[in-house]
């Protein structure tokens, strides 16, 4: 049996060798072409997105917090739209009640920046509510604004909007039923 194993391998390898040398031709030019078109794809996307990408000089990036919400606010100045997106979303869309809308547009609002300048606002939140999602978008567009204009920085600073409130819930702690609240005490 170890005798006709062996004579099998030594035909396999004959059939290996008798390829013609056309057919090696072949194969290599599909290889090139292959490589070819691997190599002319990514070209092709990089330039794409060099076009699309804004430079980092022409944009403000800033951050936000409020209990567990965290805001990323790009402002870029003098753009050709006007625009304020939250999570891809028009502001007023993503935040339909009236409180957190005006939560979020005061400090635009107290600095006179609503109709003057062209600036496109972009911010991605996450995490906590409603509430304290707007107020992380308050804070990192206030934060923007004085970036861009330090003269805002008294106006927004006397409103408290540049006021970062890191009150956070306490955790429940084990033999309470809240984070401080005690079972009732039981004397015997």
């Amino acid at each position: 049996m170890k005798k006709t194993a062996k004579k099998v391998s030594k035909k396999s390898t004959t059939v290996k060798k008798t390829r013609t040398k056309k057919e090696e031709k072949q194969k290599k030019e599909e290889r090139q072409k292959k490589s070819v078109a691997k190599v002319n794809v990514p070209q092709k996307e990089e330039k794409e997105k060099e076009e699309k990408k804004v430079l980092k000089s022409d944009y403000i990036q800033t951050i936000g917090r409020r209990k567990s919400a965290i805001c990323q606010l790009r402002l870029i100045k003098d753009s050709k739209e006007k625009k304020f997106l939250i999570n891809g979303k028009d502001a007023k869309k993503y935040f339909p009640d009236f409180e957190n809308q005006k939560n979020v547009f005061a400090p635009l609002q107290k600095t006179n920046l609503t109709a003057t300048k062209e600036i496109y606002i972009e911010a991605k939140v996450k995490g906590g509510g409603k509430k304290a999602q707007s107020e992380a978008v308050r804070l990192a567009l206030s934060r923007a604004l004085v970036e861009m204009n330090s003269d805002l920085r008294e106006i927004l600073k006397a409103q408290g909007y540049l006021t970062c409130d890191a009150r956070v819930k306490e955790r429940k702690k084990f033999g309470f039923k809240k984070a401080r609240k005690a079972p009732q005490w039981s004397k015997r």
